[in-house]
């Protein structure tokens, strides 16, 4: 198994919420800084130790529809949908 998960159409919405954990990410109920992520339903927004900003991803049962960044004070998505986003473990101790 990888050290990072590669974050695209194939990926399945209970394995990225496993390897989220398996990565070191705390669950937590909004996304506001590093090493988080949440889930509300078929929504899992996460902030990649690798990223400016934090990503949202929105799946239909198990396939991953929809990715974008979105920011962190108003919750809100920017820009433009995101093809693909590696995100690498997180490290209790990384700066924020």
């Amino acid at each position: 198994m990888s050290d990072f998960i590669l974050l695209n159409a194939e990926t399945g919405y209970t394995t990225c919420l496993d390897r989220l954990a398996m990565l070191g990410y705390q669950r937590v109920p909004m996304v506001l800084a590093r090493g988080e992520f949440a889930q509300r339903g078929h929504i899992i927004d996460v902030f990649p130790a690798n990223h400016t900003h934090p990503v949202r991803m929105e799946f239909d049962d198990q396939a991953l529809i929809r990715m974008q960044h979105f920011t962190v004070h108003t919750q809100r998505s920017t820009g433009g949908p995101l093809v693909d986003s590696r995100v690498y473990p997180h490290q209790a101790d990384d700066p924020e």
